[in-house]
């Protein structure tokens, strides 16, 4: 009984109010609401156009890594498209904000309020990937807004195409760089290579053979000699024999040269058997020996040209043994120059092949670049924005 005795209380002290001051209440009402209304109705339209871009590339037929890797490039090139400098130039081109300041950050700040980008999702094989998303742009006339929607849709495929086509470019001019840097190497490898053949010709594995195909030469050469030499020593000591000498200047000489060759061979080397018969034939006929003078002279000029020729064979044979030290030297010496040539043609061949894998790379990046940088993630424009026929706000009925 109470509550509805101070329910009524209530409901008559309003009505008592309303009959003494409804006239002050139907005036605040209606100096409120009548300016509010005209607000409102005289609000500008909003006009709302949007527009589907797809990405299409060989990422989207990799089967992990696609969703991290599309959202990354889509961030980027989102990043490019609404650039001061592209937002500006879309401002001036449309004259998008005519009753503005003209302050170009601001401009550009209140477009970027206006444009709104939304990604699309499509359930795959259990995981979300992006497939696709939705270029939106408000503003007050709807042509402008569906031309400006659509630029921006044409703006990803744009930017795309330049961003990857500029990362190619970057790709096969760092390439290059390289690929300059590694010829420089191998020219000088080569040129160290160059020098040291040149340096060691003759000590070189490959020249081997030849070496001591010349040794052997020069070893048949030397045993002519000494055969030689051994011929001429008989014919002097007959010439001297023949001159009424007792052999005694012969003799000297005969035994130099035994002791000369049994330095290089044994006792049982033909020459040298020879050379000891020769001296004991010439032991034994020291009493024998007589001289003719009716021949004395055709004998000395006879043994002058033996002692010349035998001196010849003398210096011949000391060139002999010189060169054929010279190649054994080049013998002993091969393994260690080996080595070496070994140790610069691995550097050389560990740097060809460098050389060569990163050619291929920079010729791959060279026809990436000239194709446009086909196969990587691209955007293309799936529906473009059509000039919207009604506003889309301001929501007048919310705001009253």
């Amino acid at each position: 009984m109470s509550g509805q005795n101070a329910s009524g209380n209530a409901f008559e002290q309003f009505s008592a109010i309303w009959r003494r001051r409804w006239g002050l209440m139907v005036a605040v009402f209606t100096i409120v609401f009548i300016p509010s209304v005209c607000a409102v109705i005289s609000l500008p339209n909003v006009y709302e156009a949007e527009a589907t871009v797809i990405p299409t590339g060989s990422l989207l037929s990799q089967s992990s890594g696609v969703d991290a890797a599309g959202m990354s490039i889509l961030e980027s090139v989102t990043e490019q498209v609404l650039s001061r400098n592209r937002l500006a130039a879309l401002i001036r081109q449309y004259n998008l904000y005519p009753d503005s300041t003209h302050d170009p950050q601001a401009e550009t700040g209140a477009m970027r309020k206006d444009i709104l980008i939304q990604p699309q999702s499509t359930q795959q094989g259990g995981s979300v990937l992006p497939y696709a998303f939705n270029v939106i742009y408000r503003g007050g006339d709807p042509k402008k807004v569906a031309v400006v929607t659509n630029n921006l849709a044409v703006s990803y495929a744009t930017v795309a195409r330049d961003m990857q086509s500029r990362a190619f470019a970057s790709a096969a001019e760092t390439l290059k760089g390289r690929l300059d840097l590694l010829r420089k190497r191998l020219t000088n490898q080569q040129d160290l290579i160059d020098r040291y053949r040149n340096e060691h010709r003759g000590q070189l594995p490959d020249q081997q053979d030849a070496n001591l195909a010349a040794m052997q030469r020069l070893d048949s050469r030397l045993r002519d000699n000494d055969a030689k030499q051994l011929r001429l020593m008989e014919s002097r000591a007959d010439l001297i024999q023949r001159q009424g000498d007792t052999g005694h200047s012969a003799l000297p000489l005969l035994e130099e040269r035994l002791a000369n060759l049994k330095l290089s061979y044994t006792d049982r080397y033909p020459e040298v058997v020879a050379l000891k018969e020769r001296i004991a034939n010439l032991k034994a006929q020291r009493s024998n020996s007589k001289n003719d003078s009716s021949v004395q002279m055709p004998l000395e000029k006879e043994l002058a040209r033996v002692d010349s020729d035998l001196a010849s064979l003398q210096r011949e044979e000391v060139q002999l043994r010189s060169r054929i030290n010279a190649y054994q030297k080049r013998l002993d010496d091969a393994p260690m120059a080996g080595r070496q040539l070994r140790s610069l043609t691995q550097g050389y061949a560990e740097t060809n092949d460098l050389y060569a894998t990163l050619l291929k790379s920079y010729e791959q990046a060279r026809i990436a670049y000239a194709t446009s940088a086909k196969g990587g993630l691209q955007y293309r424009v799936l529906e473009s924005a059509m000039v919207p026929t009604t506003a889309s706000g301001p929501g007048r009925l919310g705001l009253l």
